[in-house]
């Protein structure tokens, strides 16, 4: 009977032992895993700092003046946004696009969250506006590189009708937030970089 009960917990201590390095061996992974996105976010953040330009389709070069305005507010469990731009050409100073947006955004789980946008524009032509519809639904997971707030976000932009260039493009937009305690009015300093499709 002993030697049965040493026997049957000499197994048990080999099972715990086996499930133990694995379980170990699997934390591994799991930070090295974490190491090389780290990595890899800390890479396109410094691509994002450095004053190089990659053009992907016809840029004007006249110089513009931008003016915009947003407002957020908690309306249940949910967040509404409502803004709008203005865009005008430096010289002559000429109104180029208005565009009026709001949207809703709600969190789906701890570390993700959806939004919704419809932003209606007016392009001023030289004999005729142009009026269109945006649809921009996204999708945001926020994380953290080493201690600070990370947000990773996926955004597709419908255009009714459709532009002269493309109908819907993709958007990927990384935010990092540095945390601050000596700016007034909770003032967060942050670096974006955003990728189009």
């Amino acid at each position: 009977m002993k030697q049965n009960y040493y026997e049957q917990s000499g197994k048990m201590l080999k099972i715990i032992g086996i499930l133990n390095f694995k379980l170990t061996s699997y934390k591994n992974h799991i930070y090295t895993v974490k190491l090389y996105v780290k990595s890899f976010l800390a890479f396109i953040i410094f691509l994002s700092v450095l004053p190089n330009t990659i053009n992907s389709q016809d840029i004007n070069t006249t110089l513009a003046n931008y003016y915009s305005y947003n407002i957020n507010f908690k309306l249940n469990n949910s967040k509404v946004y409502v803004g709008q731009l203005l865009a005008f050409n430096n010289n002559p100073n000429i109104l180029k696009f208005n565009q009026f947006k709001i949207g809703i955004s709600k969190r789906v789980l701890k570390n993700i969250s959806i939004r919704f946008f419809y932003k209606p524009m007016i392009l001023y032509g030289k004999s005729k506006n142009f009026l269109y519809h945006q649809l921009s639904p996204s999708v945001t997971l926020r994380s953290k590189l080493f201690t600070l707030p990370l947000r990773n976000s996926v955004t597709v932009d419908l255009f009714l009708p459709k532009l002269k260039k493309y109908k819907f493009r993709f958007i990927y937009t990384l935010k990092l937030f540095f945390k601050n305690k000596y700016l007034p009015f909770r003032t967060t300093p942050y670096i974006k970089f955003q990728l189009y499709y």
